[in-house]
């Protein structure tokens, strides 16, 4: 492995938000192996697999199960395992190597994330797995932590503040709004969880302007409702109307506000 992704490992363990990526990362792995152990196994979980790596994606159902078979056999060692799948699927060691960190991630090294690119042909595969003979020097203690490290992002400055803006917004105030929902909505998954658990106090509009998927711009009739049945204006009756449209499943944005003459 070269300098630059080592110095990105330790960095990645290092950091904030890290063990809990790692440990939500650990239960989703672990999960979906006891799933391939499974036999025979489910069509969906074989599909989700071909997802998950796109070059398995030529095998039928049979013969990813049989792969999967194969390389849960222990009488071989990892490497003579890919070896043999490579050239009896066709296949290059990388996708194959995925494979079986995925069939049993705590005794195979994972070559996704930071590897890409690193560690394809099988002559790579042999040395990165001579090179994870020491793990614990960056810091790691087993396999699934060394590929939450090679996977995990960092939130950027801007992502960290991103929940202090949206709170010191107001729903009246669509440049802002209109800056702000394109940020939310390329946000990664996570983060959007995080987002939509930790801005339950902002204004019900702003929410559904940030994390609604589609939208509609609307015009509203601003006489008609700040002086509904009664002679003199009433603004908050504009708030209400905020509030109500929040409740909308398409984001009733951008809006226009159009007073008559009167």
């Amino acid at each position: 492995m070269n300098a630059a992704i080592r110095s990105r490992i330790i960095d990645n363990v290092s950091s904030e938000g890290f063990y809990s990526f790692y440990g939500k990362r650990k239960d989703s792995l672990e999960r979906y192996a006891k799933f391939l152990k499974k036999n025979p196994l489910e069509r969906t979980v074989l599909g989700k697999l071909k997802r998950i790596i796109p070059e398995l994606s030529g095998l039928s159902f049979e013969e990813l199960e049989f792969t999967i078979d194969i390389l849960r056999e222990r009488d071989r060692s990892p490497l003579e395992r890919v070896e043999y799948v490579s050239g009896l699927m066709n296949l290059p060691a990388r996708p194959v190597g995925h494979l079986l960190f995925i069939v049993d991630p705590r005794n195979n090294p994972p070559v996704n994330g930071l590897l890409k690119g690193e560690v394809e042909s099988l002559e790579d595969y042999a040395r990165w797995i001579e090179e994870t003979g020491s793990l614990q020097e960056m810091g790691v203690m087993n396999y699934i932590m060394l590929e939450s490290a090679l996977c995990f992002k960092k939130e950027t400055s801007e992502e960290l503040d991103i929940d202090v803006r949206i709170k010191a917004t107001d729903f009246t105030n669509l440049k802002e709004l209109r800056t702000l929902r394109e940020e939310v909505q390329s946000l990664d998954r996570e983060l959007l969880k995080r987002l939509t658990r930790e801005l339950k106090s902002v204004h019900p509009y702003v929410r559904s302007v940030l994390f609604s998927r589609s939208h509609r711009q609307v015009v509203i009739d601003g006489s008609n409702i700040v002086y509904s049945r009664q002679d003199a204006p009433d603004l908050a009756r504009l708030d209400d109307l905020f509030v109500n449209m929040a409740k909308s499943r398409v984001a009733l944005f951008p809006f226009r506000v159009v007073f008559d003459g009167n």
